[in-house]
């Protein structure tokens, strides 16, 4: 077993997932409007993705208590990432502001957002939320974490794919919207 305290990649991890949740919870709390009902349920793909995203932050946490291994240049560049999903996570989170919901819907006099990184890409959080599963195993060293990252960007990509078909169906403009972005990564994908 490892020492904890020396273990500079473990607290990298920790530090890491504090963070990217204490900007999610404050930028979505913050952002909660009481002047839209929100529909009951939650559809299967986001319960998946966060339940992969769950599993692989436990992997990597565990494997990082597991292994020591030296702290190198990956650790740091996973940091860096991080700290570009944390940039994304407030921005996209801020731009959506009393549109955000955490389930897949269409609100009452709901409006496209389609400037700031909405005016570039479609799916803003969930491309954080792949990178965060790419940089949370560099920065804890934890190489076995991404054997979760294939299931979880299928799921993300099922995500997409119903999200889309939603917000097609019941949001004006959006059809348009989709022909002029990207879903993922500006100007290719």
């Amino acid at each position: 077993m490892v020492n904890l305290v020396d273990n500079a990649r473990f607290l990298y991890v920790i530090v890491s997932i504090l963070l990217l949740q204490a900007v999610t919870i404050i930028s979505r709390n913050s952002l909660t409007s009481d002047k839209f009902s929100e529909k009951k349920g939650t559809h299967w793909t986001t319960l998946s993705v966060l339940l992969t995203q769950l599993f692989m932050i436990f992997t990597v946490i565990l494997e990082t208590i597991l292994f020591e291994m030296p702290v190198n240049v990956n650790n740091y560049i996973g940091l860096v990432v991080i700290i570009v999903v944390l940039v994304i996570t407030f921005t996209a989170n801020k731009e959506l502001g009393e549109y955000y919901s955490p389930k897949i819907e269409v609100k009452k006099r709901h409006k496209l957002i389609d400037t700031g990184i909405y005016a570039y890409i479609r799916h803003p959080m969930d491309l954080a939320s792949l990178l965060l599963m790419i940089a949370l195993p560099l920065a804890g060293g934890a190489l076995f974490a991404y054997l979760w990252f294939i299931p979880y960007a299928v799921l993300v990509g099922f995500k997409i794919r119903y999200e889309e078909k939603v917000l097609s169906d019941g949001l004006k403009g959006y059809k348009a919207y989709m022909k002029k972005t990207k879903r993922l990564i500006p100007f290719i994908f």
